[in-house]
């Protein structure tokens, strides 16, 4: 009777085996599809404005037994290293195994609270030839890297490495107290023209890999476009809603909007002010994470704004933690000017928040410009500031000192050196100058083509200056009543979600200002210049 017993206990156990068999075939024989840009297991994939973005969310082509085990055990429970690498490693290829694919998912799940996975990763020009990339880890990483493929997707077989350098950096949390956490940023340099390359950030000591993002490389072309935002900032955020809930959202629809537009810039260039309180590290992360796309997958030039720097700030570091330029400048505690150049265009980004009392730049700032200025071959000059020098707005007002003193300081030099166009930021107003010449001289019948329906400055004899809104829900009045009318070819108070549409060719700059209205783009003012 005991092997009677014996025996069907044995059959039991053998027809039990056999069933799981079966179910672990049909995991493999459910290998994921390809969508429709034809990724492998890409859940996140898509290319809004021609930027591929978001991470693979499946396993690699083997998933390695690692990644089913303790992807799927150690990632479903706590996320342990061995869920890191099946899933993070896995995760971020694309996955085309059904195994693989399965531990993957559970080494991601169990990793999005892991200390060590990248965070607020935003992509920059560095220089003329180079792109930065910067990011955030709770936890110190023991090497930090990135990993840079061709193509739309990352190859886990071919890359090239990037090393980082990683800082340990302080904040405030939403209690009040500090806390510490690191940023890492790195260079990658001599990419090909014209390419797509897919990147991740990754800790080669522990195995944890970041979302991995997509980008097209500069052409060698003088035609390209950028888009021009500004003042991100929303208006509702009180100072005790310390965790920057919904900081990017009104930046959304308006990204939404010039997506609408089918606009696809080459960068996205930000005249300052990204958020209301940087000295809350949760409001950069509600910003940057929730509109990663846009901040990780096109590189965004950035002016410094006040809000970023000096004011309702901890540290007086925060634009540099978050954003990676070459600069010649040692003292970056308040911000930093730099330049950088981009087909046939010399963009010059001044620090307007080391002003000289009542106003101006200080002196190291001024001969900085000045050889930029200098040194510059280009056939179209752009200037970024953050504090304006021509506004209908509260701090553009004709009796305060810092636009009368930028006048003064910088109006000639920026004519004699053939200065095309300045953006302007910090009054969140719409408005546009005729062109103004030396000592202010304003040319108001300067002739113009039109096409297009867009009218077009031909080699106007001075400088147009312009502010395009605010790209966050921070909407101004203007004070018609404090100026002096006769400088502005228009003027108007913003709507919230607004931008400003940039084209460069040869010979014409383009420019299209809009705003989000009811979900839709609304087009506000069209102008050009030709030359």
């Amino acid at each position: 009777m005991k092997d009677k017993g014996l025996k069907i206990v044995l059959i039991c156990l053998v027809s039990v085996l056999a069933v799981l068999i079966a179910v672990g075939a049909g995991f493999v024989l459910m290998a994921p599809t390809a969508d429709s840009n034809g990724d492998i297991g890409s859940s996140q994939s898509g290319k809004p404005n021609g930027h591929a973005i978001g991470g693979n969310q499946s396993g690699p082509q083997n998933g390695t037994q690692s990644g089913t085990q303790s992807g799927t055990q150690s990632g479903t429970q706590s996320g342990t290293q061995g869920g890191n690498q099946g899933g993070d490693q896995g995760g971020d290829q694309g996955g085309q195994g059904g195994q693989g694919g399965q531990g993957g998912q559970g080494g991601q799940d169990g990793n999005q609270n892991n200390p060590l996975k990248p965070k607020t990763v935003t992509l920059t020009l560095y220089g003329s030839d180079g792109y930065g990339v910067t990011w955030q880890t709770d936890s110190n990483p023991g090497k930090a890297v990135i990993q840079v493929s061709k193509g739309a997707s990352f190859n886990n077989s071919s890359f090239v490495e990037f090393e980082a350098k990683t800082t340990k950096e302080s904040g405030i949390n939403a209690s009040g107290s500090s806390y510490n956490y690191y940023v890492s940023k790195a260079v990658m340099k001599s990419l090909s023209a014209n390419t797509e390359y897919t990147y991740r950030c990754y800790d080669k000591t522990n195995n944890v890999a970041g979302e991995v993002f997509t980008f097209k490389t500069r052409t060698n072309s003088n035609s390209f476009k950028f888009v021009h935002v500004s003042d991100s900032q929303t208006n509702t955020d009180p100072e005790d809603k310390v965790d920057g809930t919904g900081t990017g959202n009104y930046y959304a629809n308006t990204m939404k909007g010039m997506k609408l537009n089918n606009f696809n810039p080459d960068f996205i260039l930000h005249t300052g002010d990204v958020v209301e309180w940087s000295k809350y590290e949760s409001y950069w992360d509600s910003m940057i994470n929730d509109n990663a796309k846009y901040f990780a997958a096109i590189p965004v030039m950035v002016t410094p704004g006040n809000h970023d720097t000096t004011y309702q700030s901890s540290t007086n570091k925060e634009f540099y933690k978050h954003f990676h330029y070459y600069t010649t400048q040692t003292d970056v505690s308040k911000g930093f000017c730099y330049s950088y150049e981009y087909g046939n265009t010399k963009f010059i980004n001044i620090n307007t928040n080391n002003q000289v009392s009542p106003g101006g730049l200080n002196d190291t700032d001024y001969k900085w410009l000045e050889k930029e200025l200098k040194n510059n071959n280009k056939k179209w000059t752009i200037v970024t500031m953050h504090s304006p020098m021509y506004s209908v707005g509260s701090w553009g007002t004709d009796a305060y000192d810092p636009p009368k003193k930028f006048q003064e300081q910088l109006g000639n030099l920026f004519v004699e050196y053939g200065v095309d166009l300045v953006l302007q930021a910090h009054d969140h107003t719409y408005s546009k100058t005729y062109p103004i010449g030396k000592d202010k001289a304003i040319d108001t019948n300067y002739q113009y083509d039109t096409i297009g329906g867009i009218k077009y400055a031909t080699n106007p004899k001075g400088v147009i200056y312009a502010m395009h809104g605010t790209a966050g829900s921070h909407v101004k009045n203007v004070k018609v009543e404090s100026h002096n009318k006769k400088y502005y070819e228009y003027y108007g108070k913003s709507l919230a979600s607004s931008w400003a549409e940039i084209e460069v060719t040869d010979s014409l700059l383009t420019v299209k200002v809009y705003g989000y209205n009811n979900g839709s783009p609304k087009l506000w003012q069209s102008y050009g210049i030709k030359k």
